[in-house]
């Protein structure tokens, strides 16, 4: 997210999720819908009334693909936007060799 705003830090929002959320960035960058969330969605406003709130409640048969493809998903846009941050000069931010204080 950090690479994303680096590169247009007036990117317009993506609907609800604004510009700069992991599941915006997937759907309008990598072009693929976030299917697990939107399953993990309906389940919670099924059966709490909320689509957004109580993920402890959430079977693990939907939170475990759910968390995995967030971390697929994390990964991807790493690798989509390492090459246009390095690019520009900015490779500080994808530098996962470095050390943190």
């Amino acid at each position: 997210m950090a690479a994303a705003f680096a590169l247009n830090e007036n990117r317009l929002p993506y609907g609800k999720f604004g510009a700069l959320s992991q599941k915006s960035l997937v759907f309008h960058e990598l072009k693929r819908e976030p299917i697990f969330a939107k399953a993990v969605k309906q389940w919670l406003f099924t059966n709490t009334g909320q689509d957004e709130q109580y993920y402890e409640r959430v079977p693990p048969a939907l939170m475990v693909p759910y968390n995995a493809e967030d971390v697929t998903d994390l990964w991807d846009l790493y690798q989509y936007f390492k090459p246009q941050v390095e690019s520009k000069g900015l490779a500080a931010l994808v530098n996962t060799d470095s050390e943190l204080g």
